[in-house]
């Protein structure tokens, strides 16, 4: 075991990619490293930092002594699994930058720490909560804790990285995952196989079941392959007008009392109380509904006040919301990012809807100036019912 602790970073590269050059990008500099693996870098290119002149000028003259440099490297390991043999990558400074594009496995560091943390010692989280409008956000408490400390919604927050105490210590105490897997520990790359073994050895087990379980209901595909395939299906059945499990909304929250509503392209096309899917196809008239197209087609929000259009215009893209099934596995399309949802949560979901009862109450049509003349004209059709809309009611 080495002597120092040291800082590493790996990632597991993708089973199917077995040739160095389909995972290094090409004109970049390797060297043997007898019986550990290749390193790969690329000569750094010490200058000055651009503040000093975006900032400066020349008002400090030349020859100051300040610059920096980004050292990029990366040892690619190949590790024992089996018959088989699998490709890490140590990664060092910014040593990422020297992989080609979506060749590390995904979520490889998060189901690493999971299998290798005390669960009431967590001490970050990063997640991301879905919705109308996903927001990510970290989570750091001041002390170890478990996932309850952190407020985590299991229906639709989605983990991206955590932090916790290892349990194994050979990973030394703190360790960090997302799909790249970091610890602080005494090895170097006189032993760095083993370190490599064992990690691949904890992500492959499913200890996190039996406190994280929800961890794998609802995961972001970031797969470039896997977004292509989608968004494929997506334009095919807009095109073909198959528009079940596909509908539209804002992707932001919006002041329904004063939406007027909702206008597709530009700002003299005609006006529609909410949006359609059948409309936005319908707006395109000649023009192929593409992913281009609905990444550069813009929706506008109209103001009941004014009449003008309120706010920045939305793509068309990122106010569609859609439920695709591709190879058993159920994805959603929410403010323009693809989600996989597992199986078992996907049943669950489906049977609790089903067995809801619809509401036996017939509404009338919404063909009204805004929301509050609906709510009245509601309240006039339905016998028995009072309008609670800015019927405020003072207590204390």
């Amino acid at each position: 075991m080495a002597e120092k602790t040291n800082k590493l970073t790996v990632g597991l590269i993708r089973a199917d990619l077995t040739e160095l050059d389909e995972i290094v990008k090409p004109d970049v500099q390797g060297i043997a490293v007898e019986e550990v693996g290749t390193f790969f870098t690329e000569r750094s290119r010490p200058r000055p930092p651009d503040w000093i002149t975006d900032f400066f000028g020349n008002v400090l003259g030349d020859n100051l002594g300040i610059i920096t440099s980004s050292a990029k490297g990366v040892l690619l390991v190949p590790v024992a699994d089996g018959n088989a043999t699998r490709t890490f990558a140590v990664i060092f400074g910014h040593g990422r930058h020297l992989l080609r594009d979506g060749v590390l496995e995904e979520l490889f560091g998060l189901k690493v720490v999971l299998n290798s943390v005390d669960p009431d010692s967590l001490r970050s989280i990063d997640k991301t909560a879905l919705g109308s409008v996903p927001k990510q956000s970290r989570e750091q408490i001041s002390r170890e804790g478990g996932a309850a400390s952190f407020g985590i919604d299991i229906e639709q927050d989605l983990v991206n990285s955590v932090t916790g105490k290892s349990r194994i210590e050979r990973f030394g105490r703190t360790i960090t995952g997302r799909d790249t897997f970091s610890a602080s520990a005494k090895f170097d790359v006189r032993d760095v196989v083993d370190f490599l073994t064992e990690a691949l050895e904890q992500s492959r087990k499913e200890t996190y079941k039996d406190r994280f379980d929800w961890i794998d209901q609802i995961k972001e595909v970031r797969s470039r392959n896997a977004i292509d395939a989608l968004n494929n299906e997506l334009v095919r059945r807009l095109q073909a007008g198959e528009l079940d499990h596909i509908w539209m909304a804002p992707p932001d929250i919006i002041d329904w009392a004063d939406a007027k509503g909702f206008r597709y392209l530009r700002k003299r096309s005609p006006l529609f109380p909410d949006l359609d899917v059948a409309d936005l196809i319908s707006a395109a008239g000649d023009h192929a509904v593409g992913l281009e197209w609905l990444k550069n087609s813009n929706i506008l929000l109209v103001s009941a006040a004014s009449d003008d259009v309120v706010g920045r215009p939305w793509p068309a893209y990122k106010c569609i919301y859609a439920e695709i099934e591709i190879d058993g596995a159920m994805h959603v399309l929410n403010a323009g990012k693809w989600f996989q949802v597992a199986g078992d949560f996907t049943a669950l979901v489906n049977a609790d809807f089903e067995g809801t009862p619809e509401c036996p109450i017939e509404l009338p049509e919404y063909r009204h100036g805004n929301e509050n003349l609906y709510n009245l004209d509601v309240t006039a059709a339905l016998p028995g019912s009072h309008c609670m809309d800015a019927d405020l009611i003072m207590h204390g």
